[in-house]
């Protein structure tokens, strides 16, 4: 990943601003590709996904927050 440079004459609100803008693009991306992600994400990294893992949660701690 190459490395990015911010403007110098960004006030704190136009930071705000742009960190605002990406947080919404974030989530907007995670909740059109989530799935594929964790895949490719697990793929890249070699995690081996764990099948049980929110019903072991569950069965533990009653009902799960997620």
């Amino acid at each position: 990943m190459q490395s990015i440079t911010l403007p110098d004459h960004w006030t704190a609100r136009d930071a705000l601003l742009v960190y605002e803008f990406l947080t919404q693009v974030q989530e907007c991306i995670w909740c059109q590709y989530g799935v594929e992600l964790t895949e490719a994400y697990r793929e890249e990294c070699g995690v081996e996904p764990v099948a049980d893992q929110q019903q072991d949660w569950v069965g533990i701690h009653g009902e799960a927050d997620f």
